[in-house]
């Protein structure tokens, strides 16, 4: 993962939207454990329901704030 640890989420975004599609893959591999936690915490206090990628893109970008 070292290749992008020097750049803010940030920065990431508006290189990976100007076309270094390779970004998202460090992104998600980065984000994957807090999304797992998130999804796991939602699902145990009933929210399976309400899930949904909205919920989980949400919650990573509170938490890379």
């Amino acid at each position: 993962m070292g290749r992008y640890d020097q750049y803010s989420d940030e920065e990431l975004i508006v290189r990976l939207r100007e076309g270094e599609t390779e970004i998202s893959d460090y992104l998600m591999e980065k984000y994957k454990e807090f999304v797992r936690k998130k999804a796991r915490a939602m699902f145990l206090i009933g929210g399976a329901e309400e899930w949904s990628s909205t919920s989980v893109h949400s919650a990573v970008s509170r938490e890379a704030c």
